[in-house]
Order: C-alpha cells, then structure tokens, then sequence
C-alpha cells in the first residue's frame, strides 16, 4: 500500500524545524532532483532548505519523494554510517565488527541519533563541531565498512523507502551528541600548510569554494575531451560528482562534456555516475576542475566575450540542451 501522500512532507518539516538543511530525492538514489529544471530554485546545491514554504512547495510536486539532508555546518550534522556484509557486495567485514575495533583501541561512541536503511546499514549523526572544522568525506578509510558522510555530502533520512521494499528507520531517536576527540581528529580535513606563500593560499581558498552549477557549466566547457583515456575521463566524473553533489545536473554537465568524445556513450555516463553515488569519491572535485580549465584555456574567466572562449561556451551549450 502506497503511505499517506504527507509522510515524507511531515517528516521533512519536523527535520526542519530542528534545523537542518532539507530536500526531496528520488526513491532509489542518493542524490536530489534536478531542482532549476523543476521549477524550483533555492539557490543552493540540491535546493536544501529549512524553509518550511519551500518544503511544503516541494513535496506539493513531489509527494513520493524521499528526504535527503545535507550533512555539514549548515544542517549541525554529520553521519558515521557502517555497512553491512549482507547488504555490501565485495565488503570483506561489515562496518559495525570495525568500529568495535576502533572503540576497544579508542573508547566507546557515546549515545546519539540513530537509524538504520533497507540495506542493514547503521548511521549514527553526531554534532557538527562548526567554525572552519571541516568533516571528510571518507569511505571506508576508517576500517572496512565505517563511511563518513561529510561536509557537502548528503545523507537519506527515515522514512524514506527503498524501491522493492524496506525503510529508513529511526533506531534510537537520542539527542545528537558531540563526536570523542579521537573520533573527530580521524575524519577532519587537514589544515592547509600555514607557510605557504600568499598566493597558494589565495588560490586555495578561489577552489575550495563551493561552486555554482553555471560557474561549473563555464568551467567544463573549457575543458576538452579528445577523445581522452579511461582514467583520465573518470577523474573527470569524479571531480564533477564531488563539485555537484551527485546531483542530476552534475550528470547532465557530465553527459555533455562526454558527448565532445567519438568514444561517447550515454549508457555508459549513466552507470558511472551510479557507481560513484554508491561510492562518492573525497579526494577529488571543484579544485581540479577549475584546474583543468585554466590549463586548457588560460584566464579564461577573464576572456568570456573573446571569440576562442566564447565559442566553447556556445558549443558546450548546445551539448547541454541534448542532455
């Protein structure tokens, strides 16, 4: 039987009211609609808000929609998720035998907000510690089966469904408690090198920015894919899957960009997309596609009304609208 139509808005709304960054995802994948393209615009990667209008205007249009919240400091979260061997193909221990590992070394996680997904996976949120902290995206890093879903990150919340059966269902509905210093010393990102020259760090902080999809469009068109090898194609999917969020206009940027190639195929954009859904990567995104773009086409945000620069903006947009 198909739940009440409100489910998922009331549960949405009530995240909300504790603060956290909210908005709709498909059933079945772990990332947003294509926000823009529906007629909405929140102004911020996925359309995440806590404005209770917005959330009611979604889940007008989108009533079957799960709920997706955005790990970091906007939302005061983050997810410490371990998987399990059952639900984990080619994971060799699950997630929770590993952080009894790290617990009898460290000492024990204190209670906090729990819940579980279809596939048996356990996520635990602990408090975002704010400022200029930044918790990582890691997979697996901590042992075999622990993630961290991190700053930029989202994470599927109950009562969300899983096509073909099962729910995301609240364990133990704690107060989210502060992570052990152990624990937070393992998933931040490291400082950048406080000597390194002005211009480095001026450099770092353009890219470590988060992006706009139209500053991201700008970019990739500048980038060019002659026909490129496997490995350097999927260092571009992962870099752009990173940079948007996995949305799915990070997909159609992706489709477009793969289009420039004689190689190109759609179905296989596709599957590398939900591959990397399904496993995000973290060490890779919006730094190195800028990077690539002012490699390939020098100044280029400077020179958008030049002829060389302005006609790889009108091409990749062509490209955009077969997407």
């Amino acid at each position: 039987m198909t739940p009440r139509p409100n489910i998922m808005l009331d549960a949405a709304l009530a995240y909300a009211r504790r603060g956290w960054e909210v908005f709709p995802v498909p059933p079945g994948t772990k990332a947003g609609y294509s926000i823009k393209k529906r007629g909405f615009d929140a102004g911020t990667s996925w359309g995440k808000t806590a404005d209770p209008d917005i959330i009611h205007a979604y889940w007008r249009r989108l009533p079957r929609a799960n709920i997706g919240v955005a790990m970091g400091t906007g939302s005061g979260i983050w997810d410490l998720e371990c998987d399990t061997a059952e639900g984990h193909a080619n994971l060799k221990q699950d997630g929770a035998t590993s952080l009894a590992e790290l617990e009898s070394d460290h000492g024990k996680l204190p209670p906090t907000a729990m819940f579980v997904s279809p596939s048996g996976s356990v996520h635990r949120l602990f408090r975002h510690p704010g400022g200029d902290f930044r918790v990582a995206h890691l997979i697996s890093k901590l042992g075999p089966g622990i993630d961290v879903i991190g700053d930029g990150f989202m994470s599927v919340m109950p009562p969300s469904i899983k096509p073909r059966g099962g729910r995301y269902e609240w364990l133990d509905k704690h107060r989210i408690a502060k992570a052990p210093q152990w624990l937070l010393d393992m998933v931040r990102v490291a400082p950048r090198n406080r000597g390194a020259d002005n211009c480095f760090q001026a450099f770092a902080r353009e890219f470590d920015r988060p992006a706009s999809i139209e500053e991201l469009t700008l970019a990739m068109a500048m980038i060019p894919n002659d026909d490129l090898d496997w490995d350097q194609w999927n260092k571009v999917a992962m870099a752009l899957h990173a940079a948007t969020g996995g949305s799915a206009d990070g997909l159609a940027l992706f489709d477009a960009w793969s289009q420039r190639s004689s190689k190109y195929d759609g179905s296989k954009t596709q599957e590398k997309w939900e591959k990397l859904t399904r496993c995000p990567p973290n060490e890779i995104g919006v730094r190195s596609i800028f990077h690539w773009a002012d490699r390939a086409v020098p100044d280029w945000k400077e020179r958008l009304r030049e002829p060389e620069v302005y006609e790889r903006i009108v091409e990749f947009g062509k490209l955009m609208g077969e997407s």
